[in-house]
């Protein structure tokens, strides 16, 4: 009947030991990382503007109308299909610029992602945009 001994338990691993502290790397300028939460949209969008021009615009078109690539801004945005914000930044960091994807900085990844959800009106310019809260932002 099995009385004494109990199924072993399965525990869960976890996601953080709470009494280990994670050692930190002295970073020299703070640009180097990318922001886990917290730079306003429109200062992000403002320079993710210049990495447009600059590296998305040949298929996408300078205003995001479309070219050789899809609509990027505007009604005929195919944005929803990425679901959030996350999944739109998964998408163009492993896979844009075409001729060479994740080729770019995290930050100017970051930066892109901005400008497009600025442009598309998915988050106001003071709204805090990171890393972290990608998933909470819908684009559906």
């Amino acid at each position: 009947d099995g009385a004494g001994t109990a199924p072993p338990r399965e525990t869960a691993m976890p996601t953080a030991l709470a009494d280990t502290p994670t050692p930190r790397a002295e970073t020299p300028t703070a640009e180097a990382e990318t922001p886990a939460v917290g730079e306003p949209a429109g200062v992000l969008a403002d320079a993710g503007r210049e990495v447009f021009a600059r590296e998305c615009a040949e298929c996408h078109g300078a205003r995001g109308e479309g070219l050789v690539g899809p609509v990027l801004i505007g009604e005929d945005t195919n944005l929803p299909a990425f679901g959030t914000a996350e999944g739109l930044y998964e998408f163009i960091s492993q896979g844009m610029p075409l001729d060479a994807p994740g080729s770019l900085p995290e930050q100017e990844y970051l930066e892109v992602l901005a400008f497009l959800l600025l442009e598309n009106a998915r988050v106001e310019e003071d709204t805090p945009l990171g890393m972290e809260g990608l998933s909470d932002i819908d684009l559906q």
